[in-house]
Formats: C-alpha cells, structure tokens, sequence
C-alpha cells in the first residue's frame, strides 16, 4: 500500500493518509477494538489481512459502511457480506482439488494422505475437499490423519509425531504463514522424506522453516513478477526500487486493491459523488464490478478481473508451484473444482515446468 500511495500521488492523485490498525495476529477481540478506533479516526476504507479477522468485524464494516477488501485471508465466512470484497482466491477451498489432482499425477505412487490446518481458514478444504476428492483422484488412497492445531502453534513435535504414526505418503498442509514453516521443520527433522503440499508458499514459512522449505509444494492464485502487462511492471519497478526485492503474492494483491480505492475514488467523483464515503465507494463497485489487475500476461494491455456481485469475490489464475534451490517455480496451472460434484481432473489445467526431488539437498 505504501508504494501504491507514493504511485498515485505521483500520478498526480490524491495523497492517501493510511493508518495501521494491529490485530495481534488473528486476536478478535483486538481487531474489533482496532477497526473501532480506525472508525473513529475517519477511516471510509479498510484493507483487512487474515479471514479470522475479517470475518470478526464484518457487521461492524456493514454498519459503519467502510468499503474493505481482503487480499490476504480470504475465506468462506466473508462471503455474501456488504461492503466487504475479496481479491483473492478462497484459501485452500479454490485450489486444493487441481492441486490434488497434479500430485496424483507427478506422484502416482502415495497412497495415504496426513492433512492438517487451523480452524481459521481453509477448514472446508481440510474437512470437506481432501476427504472426498483424494480417494476418487487416487483409487485406494486414503486420508491417515486430519488435525486441526492451534493458530500461532511453536512445539510441533508431538502433533507430527501423532499424523507421521499413520504412515502418510504425502502431508497436505492448510496452515499459513509462520505455522506451516515450523510443521514443515518438524515433520522433515522426524525423517519423512515424501512431498509435502501447503495451501501458500510464502517467505515467513521459508524463513521458519529454513533448508526444509526446499522441494515443498504450494497452491494459491498464480502471481508472477515477470507478468508482463504494463501496470505490473511499473508496480514490480517501484517495487525493487523500494526494497530491493522482487515483489511476493500479499504485496501485489495489495498494490493492487489501493489502485482499485484510487480508480474508485476517480469513478465517484466524475459522476458527482462524494468520494471521501465508503458508501458511495462501494455502491460504485457494485455498479461496475470491474477493476484492474496485476495479473494479466497481455504486454499491451493492463488486465481487468470482475468481481462476482453475489459472493463479492473474484476469479483469477491459480498454479501449483514448487521451491526449488530456494526460488518458487511453477509447476502447473490449475482451476477451481466444484464440491462435490466437479470432476477431480478438470482442476489440473497443464505442467508447465518439470518438479524436482520433494526433498531438499543435504
């Protein structure tokens, strides 16, 4: 948001005033006291993080009528909510089933399946999806564990202990963030040497989990640096002029919703509207349902995704990838499957890149 910012006002737009609100990773009783006291400072517009969260305060975001989007955490109990908008795909529900359905397929000998998350997010996938599509994508293949842990969880041993007793071929992980880096340390330092498959990859699991992120699996909505159209490319500029660095998924999703409030904001106000409401800013959306994207690899044009106006939702790209030597490469392109009628195999799109050992170096 903060190289969004100094975009748009070097574009000559406004100067957005953006005030940080922290929820203490997930706490709902912070994240109510916090949006409250964001209310009270003027704030029209929420950019919201994890689902837990923003699932806490969706009455008080209708009531209040701030427009919010979500990029980070999205989940089922955000959709169908007024005022609230997700520019991600569903965690874990969206992906898990192509995702499945590759590692069928690069992995045709696993069999047993250990599956674990938080019951925060992806709880569906979890429950619902890994249950019901792995035996049909895999004849014979059965789930030997499915564990719900606790969010923000260090001491994994005797958790992994427990799921690496049934014998799993492959582990399927819906945890996010710092909690998949650590499971992912301790079922590779109790000597399970199968793939492992989270529902993300991102660098706080990386930086916990250390030379055993190596040769993991993750699968989530398909952002790509080198996405060539030409506002990705002005946003991954700022971005390595910045930091340094080449932008991950949360940071362009982010860039990207504080572009959407700007196009907004310039929509209300050429037709007369008062753009400093986040009422008159959603009922824009509502009316148009469009907005631009970094996920585009047209390099004439800046891309366009349609939010659904039921479920306030979007539909964008999603792959399977894979670390490799420390890089994320993609492996394959996938789509959403519907539960529980879809056909497993319509989720599995096409390999686009060989995978490598699931096991890392020694």
């Amino acid at each position: 948001s903060w190289v969004t910012a100094k975009h748009i006002e070097a574009a000559g737009g406004p100067k957005l005033n953006i005030i940080i609100g922290d929820h203490q990773s997930g706490s709902t009783q912070a994240s109510v006291s916090e949006f409250k006291r964001l209310v009270g400072e003027g704030v029209q517009v929420l950019e919201g993080s994890y689902g837990t969260v923003m699932e806490s305060i969706t009455g008080l975001i209708e009531q209040y009528k701030v427009v919010s989007f979500n990029g980070g955490g999205s989940s089922p109990g955000q959709l169908e909510k007024p005022y609230l908008w997700m520019t991600r795909m569903l965690y874990g529900d969206d992906p898990i089933t192509g995702a499945m359905q590759y590692m069928h397929d690069t992995y045709p000998d696993v069999k047993k399946v250990a599956t674990y998350g938080q019951d925060e997010n992806a709880v569906a996938a979890r429950k619902d999806y890994v249950p019901h599509f792995w035996p049909i994508i895999c004849p014979g293949g059965e789930i030997v564990a499915n564990e719900p842990h606790d969010l923000g969880m260090t001491d994994w041993g005797p958790l992994v202990a427990k799921m690496i007793a049934g014998k799993p071929d492959m582990f399927i992980t819906m945890s996010a963030a710092k909690d998949q880096g650590y499971s992912i340390k301790a079922i590779r330092e109790q000597n399970f040497t199968g793939p492992i498959l989270g529902i993300e990859i991102t660098d706080d699991a990386k930086t916990v989990a250390g030379k055993w992120y190596d040769g993991i699996f993750g699968c989530m909505d398909a952002y790509d640096p080198n996405y060539p159209n030409p506002l990705n490319k002005e946003f991954v500029a700022e971005y390595k002029a910045e930091y340094n660095a080449e932008p991950e998924f949360f940071a362009a999703n982010y860039y990207e919703i504080t572009c959407i409030i700007w196009d907004l904001v310039r929509q209300v106000i050429a037709a007369g509207g008062d753009a400093t409401k986040g009422e008159a800013l959603n009922a824009m959306l509502e009316k148009t349902l469009k907005a631009k994207t970094l996920f585009s690899s047209d390099p004439n044009t800046t891309g366009d995704m349609a939010f659904d106006a039921v479920k306030h939702t979007v539909d964008k790209p999603m792959a399977v990838f894979q670390m490799q030597k420390g890089e994320r490469v993609t492996v394959a392109e996938i789509k959403k499957v519907a539960y529980p009628d879809g056909d497993p195999k319509t989720g599995l799109v096409t390999v686009v890149n060989p995978a490598v050992s699931p096991m890392p170096a020694s």
